[in-house]
C-alpha cells in the first residue's frame, strides 16, 4: 500500500507505511501533517490514520511489534514480554506502574488537546493569548519587518499627495491604499503568524528565518485566495446595492419608492455580508496548514464554518470590542499636535497594527479549536 503525505507547501510520496512511519518520527514533521492512500475519501491528519499506518507496517513484517506503552514499532527481540504486552525495556517501569494504577494504556489512542474541544469564546482566546504570549516578540519582529516600511509609506502618502485632496476623498484614498498594501504584502505577515501558531500548537518554538520563508511561499496562494473573497464579497455587494439605487434614485428624477426601504435594504445587506465573511474566514489558515488554496480552501471554510455562522459573528464582534482602542489609535493620533507627521503617525501605526494583529492568531486559535471539536469526519460534510 502506497502513502502520500503533505509537507510544508509539497505533496510528497508514494512511500510505504514503513517509511511513512519512519518519517513521523523526525522532529520537523508537524501534527497536523495530511497523509492519503487508496480507499480514503479524503486527506487526513496522520495522527487519526497513525494506527492504520501502524497495522500496515506490522502486517508487512512479522519481526516487528507494538510497545503497549509508547506506540512505537520496534525489533520483536529488542521488546520484553508482559504477560501478552511487548514493551521497550526503558517503558516497563511506567507500564507496570500504570498497570498497578488500574490505567490500561492505549498506544494508538488520539492525544487529546489541552484546551478541549468545546467552542467557547473563553477557551479560543486563552489559547490565542497563549499563542501570542510565549511568540510575542517573534510576532512583534515578524509585523514590524513588514508593516514599519509599509506604514511610513502610507503617512507619507496622507502627508503629501493625498492631503491635497478634501477630507473625504483623502479618507478614501487612504483607506484604498493601506488596503492595496495589506493585499500585496500585509499577507506575508500574515502567513507567517500562521507558521508560528502551527508550530506553537506542534509544541515547539517557530524561528524568524521558517515563518518568513512560509510568509513569502504562500504569498501567490494567499493573494489568489483573497482576491477570489474579494471578488465575491464585492460582487455580491454591487448586486446588492443595485435594487437600493434604483429605489433611491428611481426611473425619473424623484425618488420612486420612500426612504424607509433602503434602511430595510441595508438591514438585509448587512447580514447577508456577515454571513459570507464568516463562511470563509478559516479559509487562509486551511491554506496556510495544508497548502489547499483558491476555492478549494474555501469550501473547506465552508465545511468548518456550518452551523457556526452567528457564534464566529458574535466572537469576532467580541474582540473587536477588546481591541477598539488599538485599533482606532492612528486615527486619535492624527488629532495630537506635531504627531500627524509621517514618521510619528507611522510608527503609532505599526504599533497599532501590531496589537491588531491578535485577530490573526484569534483566527487561527478559533480555526483550531473547531477542527478539533468537528474532527476529520466533519471536515468532509
Amino acid at each position: 500500500m502506497e502513502w502520500f503525505y503533505s509537507k510544508g507547501n509539497e505533496k510528497l510520496g508514494p512511500v510505504t507505511a514503513a517509511e511513512l512511519l519512519e518519517v513521523s518520527a523526525q522532529d520537523d514533521f508537524p501534527s497536523e501533517v495530511l497523509v492519503w492512500t487508496e480507499g480514503m475519501a479524503d486527506w487526513m491528519v496522520f495522527e487519526r490514520v497513525r494506527p492504520r499506518v501502524i497495522a500496515a507496517v506490522l502486517e508487512s513484517d512479522s519481526g516487528l511489534v507494538q510497545c503497549a506503552f509508547s506506540g512505537t514499532v520496534i525489533p520483536k527481540d529488542e521488546a520484553l514480554e508482559y504477560g501478552d504486552q511487548l514493551v521497550l525495556p526503558e517503558h516497563k517501569d511506567q507500564f507496570v506502574q500504570q498497570l498497578a494504577e488500574g490505567h490500561f494504556p492505549d498506544p494508538n489512542a488520539v492525544a487529546i488537546d489541552e484546551y478541549g474541544s468545546e467552542i467557547r469564546f473563553g477557551v479560543v482566546l486563552r489559547r490565542a493569548w497563549d499563542i501570542f504570549r510565549v511568540n510575542f516578540f517573534l510576532l512583534m519582529l515578524i509585523h514590524f519587518s513588514v508593516w514599519l516600511l509599509l506604514d511610513q509609506l502610507t503617512a507619507y502618502m496622507d502627508a503629501t499627495v493625498f492631503a491635497e485632496m478634501d477630507e473625504m476623498a483623502n479618507f478614501q484614498r487612504s483607506m484604498n491604499f493601506e488596503r492595496f498594501l495589506n493585499s500585496m504584502f500585509g499577507i506575508i505577515a500574515t502567513a507567517a503568524f500562521f507558521r508560528v501558531c502551527m508550530s506553537h500548537n506542534d509544541g515547539r518554538k517557530s524561528t524568524y528565518g521558517e515563518a518568513m520563508k512560509t510568509g513569502f511561499g504562500l504569498w501567490g496562494k494567499m493573494w489568489v485566495t483573497r482576491f477570489i473573497q474579494g471578488f465575491f464579497l464585492f460582487g455580491g455587494l454591487f448586486v446588492c446595492m443595485l435594487p437600493m439605487v434604483f429605489l433611491i434614485v428611481g426611473v425619473g428624477s424623484e425618488p420612486s419608492a420612500p426612504m424607509f426601504l433602503p434602511i430595510i435594504l441595508v438591514l438585509i445587506i448587512l447580514p447577508l455580508l456577515g454571513w459570507f465573511i464568516s463562511r470563509i474566514a478559516f479559509s487562509l489558515p486551511f491554506l496556510a496548514e495544508t497548502g489547499i488554496w483558491a476555492f478549494p480552501a474555501m469550501k473547506k471554510s465552508f465545511a468548518l464554518t456550518k452551523g457556526r455562522v452567528w457564534r464566529i459573528i458574535g466572537y469576532y464582534c467580541l474582540m473587536t470590542l477588546i481591541l477598539i482602542i488599538p485599533i482606532l489609535l492612528p486615527i486619535m493620533v492624527a488629532f495630537i499636535p506635531g504627531m500627524d507627521s509621517p514618521i510619528p503617525s507611522g510608527i503609532f501605526a505599526t504599533i497599532s497594527g501590531f496589537v491588531s494583529s491578535f485577530f490573526i492568531v484569534f483566527t487561527y486559535a478559533f480555526y483550531k479549536q473547531v477542527r478539533i471539536s468537528i474532527g476529520e469526519d466533519g471536515l468532509d460534510s
